[in-house]
C-alpha cells in the first residue's frame, strides 16, 4: 500500500515554504501548522505491514499535551492513500492503542515510545529524537523547518519510508 501523490505538497504552502528554505515569519502557530503539514505529507509516502493496518485506518496519536494539538485537528478524516487518518489526543489517560503513527514532542512524551506497537512511525521533536529514540524527528534551525530520518529504524520496525522522501530530509541515518 504505498502512497505516492508528492505533486500534492504543492497544497500546503507552509510545506512549500520550510522545504525551500524560506523563513518563517512567525514562530508557534505557524512552527505548528508546518509541523502538521509536514507529518501528513511524510505519512502519505510511508507503507506499513499489511498487518499493520488492518481496519482501513491511519491512527496519527499525540503521546501528551502540546500546542500543536490544533495544528493536527485538520487532519482527521484526511486521505493518505488509501487509509482514512484518524487523529487521536485521547491518549493520556487510556494508554495506548495501536498507532500508526505516534508523536511525541518532549522527552517525556517519548519515553511513552516504549509503548507503541513494533510497526510504528515514531515522529518527534526532542533534540536528537533520531539518533536515541525515534524514526522521523522534526526541528527548527535558523527560523526554517527541518527533517531527519533514521532509515535504519525505519526497516526495524518494517516500514518502507518512500526514497522520495531522503532527498528532502537534512540528515538520514543507516541509508
Amino acid at each position: 500500500m504505498r502512497i505516492h501523490r508528492f505533486h500534492k505538497v504543492a497544497t500546503f504552502p507552509w510545506l512549500i515554504a520550510a522545504m525551500t528554505g524560506s523563513s518563517l515569519a512567525a514562530m508557534g502557530e505557524a512552527e505548528n501548522k508546518v509541523s502538521a503539514a509536514l507529518i501528513y505529507n511524510l505519512v502519505r509516502f510511508v507503507e506499513w505491514p499489511s498487518a499493520a493496518v488492518t481496519d482501513g485506518y491511519l491512527d496519527i496519536c499525540l503521546l501528551e499535551e502540546a500546542d500543536i494539538h490544533h495544528a493536527l485537528l485538520p487532519l482527521d478524516g484526511r486521505q493518505a492513500g488509501s487509509l482514512t487518518i484518524r487523529y487521536r489526543s485521547d491518549l493520556l489517560d487510556d494508554g495506548l492503542p495501536d498507532c500508526e503513527v505516534a508523536i511525541a514532542i518532549t522527552t517525556s512524551g517519548a519515553a511513552r515510545l516504549a509503548h507503541v506497537s513494533t510497526s510504528t512511525l515514531t515522529v518527534g521533536m526532542p533534540d536528537g529524537f533520531v539518533k536515541r529514540d525515534g524514526i522521523i524527528e522534526i526541528y527548527y534551525r535558523d527560523g526554517k523547518v527541518k527533517f531527519a530520518v533514521n532509515a535504519e529504524r525505519a526497516r526495524g520496525a518494517d516500514l518502507h519510508i518512500s526514497s522520495k522522501v531522503m532527498p528532502l530530509a537534512d540528515e538520514v541515518i543507516g541509508r
